[in-house]
């Protein structure tokens, strides 16, 4: 998280502050093995501490800070990509290259912009959509305890925690429960894994066994305060990115108009499918026609077939060779 303090460099107040500081750095082999050793040192000594890794942030160990920290308007979680407002950061410790180009999504924004997006998930998470949810989560929470009763034991995060809201997730997403590693295990991994570490092939590999074929890029234009750089397939360098750093097929869209520039893509290797909505608008039969332009053997219906050329201008159309389906039977 970023606040004003942090981009300005620092007041007296947070200098004071930043003494109560911890060596804390989340990426090491060091923090996987000794993570409750680590988290009880923390939470005994500075439960809200300063650490010089990674240029420096704050780190809060125990929730009565996080729960402070969520609701404090001086908090931002936004990421400013192009400099359009304090320059803000985002969420992500230590800044992946990627998210020099990409937003973490409704995580990194702040309001008014996270209610334009929150708004299309609440018909999903309403008091009412909760309410007919409710029996389901309870037999969850019953099974989690079921299961560790006899022991006497349970870690409340592990055994209870971490299972319920999971579960409760892939239901609502129609996904079956015994594909839980397969989405758990890449989706928490990319966010411990260091950028260039040699698990991110793993990783990568990891999200193409999700079951993602292809992704559609796009970006943004779904608020009006959005200010995109329009221009000729101006979002082809996203796709590119995904396509190269991901190991991902993707679909190009965003102003490719051309057959031209669909070859350009394509065999440039920028993309693997692109997408045209307008020039379809324009010219329903874009496809038909730029397959026909560039000689293309393709499947016209019958009552289409004498458009599967480009009308004759000005010339002397009894000197044109007959195709067989232009000919006329007496």
């Amino acid at each position: 998280m970023s606040t004003v303090e942090h981009i300005s460099g620092g007041s007296a107040a947070d200098n004071a502050r930043k003494k109560n500081s911890y060596h804390f750095d989340r990426h090491t082999p060091e923090y996987r093995t000794r993570f409750d050793e680590i988290t009880e040192e923390m939470h005994a000594k500075c439960p809200m501490a300063w650490t010089d890794v990674y240029d420096g942030h704050w780190v809060a160990a125990d929730s009565k800070h996080v729960f402070e920290l969520a609701r404090c308007p001086a908090v931002s979680n936004d990421h400013d990509i192009n400099g359009e407002r304090k320059g803000y950061q985002g969420i992500t410790i230590p800044k992946a290259q990627r998210a020099t180009v990409v937003r973490g999504g409704i995580l990194e924004m702040d309001e008014p912009e996270h209610s334009l997006y929150r708004g299309a998930l609440n018909p999903y998470l309403s008091p009412a959509a909760i309410k007919r949810w409710q029996p389901f989560v309870d037999e969850i929470v019953r099974a989690a305890l079921d299961e560790k009763i006899e022991s006497g034991r349970i870690d409340f995060v592990d055994d209870l925690a971490n299972i319920v809201p999971a579960v409760l997730t892939l239901a609502m997403m129609g996904i079956e429960l015994k594909k839980w590693n397969v989405y758990s295990e890449p989706t928490h991994a990319s966010v411990y894994t260091p950028e260039h570490s040699p698990e991110r092939e793993k990783i990568n590999e990891q999200h193409r066994e999700m079951g993602i074929d292809i992704i559609d890029v796009s970006t943004g234009q779904v608020s009006p305060a959005q200010r995109p750089a329009y221009g000729r397939s101006y979002q082809t360098p996203y796709a590119d990115r995904i396509r190269h750093e991901a190991g991902i097929p993707v679909i190009a869209v965003g102003a490719i108009s051309s057959y031209d520039d669909v070859n350009t893509i394509i065999l440039a290797g920028r993309a693997d499918l692109c997408a045209l909505a307008r020039p379809h608008l324009w010219d329903p039969h874009w496809t038909l026609h730029a397959a026909a332009d560039q000689g293309v053997d393709i499947h016209w219906i019958p009552q289409y077939r004498s458009g599967s050329r480009e009308p004759n201008t000005g010339k002397d159309v009894r000197r044109m060779p007959l195709r067989r389906f232009d000919e006329v039977h007496a």
